[in-house]
């Protein structure tokens, strides 16, 4: 027997760059969120990331946009695309953001690094050597890097704020300019 899903998306146009999210109907929850200015490009990343997660469970998922009529039947996800606009244009930062998320990408290990990342004090950066030792793995850098570049929930898990060891901008799934805007905000 299998599982439906009903996940809804909206793009969110910001100053840096937009977003596409995805949030679960049935809690509101943001399960994903993505940056980028191609909005065709970044739907099919995200359809093909979901698909490759509901293939190996045997659940089937709908994956919607949200229209006005969704809206006026569920208005409590307004709420979750208002904040999350305030994060994308830095009106907000992911330590005073009150949207409720739920991991449902990621290995034990990327969702334990993604928690650490997001117990980041406010306004600070962090290095992946000190990461990778905050999380109990101080030889695991790289795998450091592969959790921060798997990560499914942009801005409000700062991989942005992970800096290489010397305190340089390294690499950012979205882009280092992307990376270098956001960081200048916080």
């Amino acid at each position: 027997m299998s599982t439906n899903k009903e996940f809804m998306y909206t793009f969110i146009n910001g100053e840096i760059t937009d977003a596409l999210i995805v949030m679960d109907l049935g809690n509101a929850h943001l399960i994903y969120a993505s940056l980028g200015k191609n909005k065709p490009s970044m739907l099919k990343i995200a359809k093909d990331d979901f698909n490759k997660l509901y293939k190996k469970s045997h659940t089937d998922y709908k994956l919607n946009s949200i229209t006005d009529e969704i809206l006026k039947k569920h208005p409590f996800l307004n709420d979750t695309i208002e904040e999350y606009g305030k994060l994308l244009n830095c009106e907000k930062h992911y330590y005073d953001s009150d949207i409720k998320y739920d991991f449902i990408f990621g290995t034990p290990f990327q969702r334990k690094v993604w928690v650490q990342l997001h117990k980041l004090a406010a306004g600070k950066t962090i290095s992946y050597g000190h990461l990778a030792a905050e999380v109990g793995s101080p030889n695991g850098q790289r795998a450091i890097a592969r959790s921060c570049a798997s990560n499914k929930i942009a801005l409000l898990i700062p991989c942005h704020c992970v800096l290489n060891n010397k305190g340089d901008f390294h690499g950012y799934r979205w882009g280092v300019d992307v990376k270098k805007q956001f960081l200048q905000r916080l």
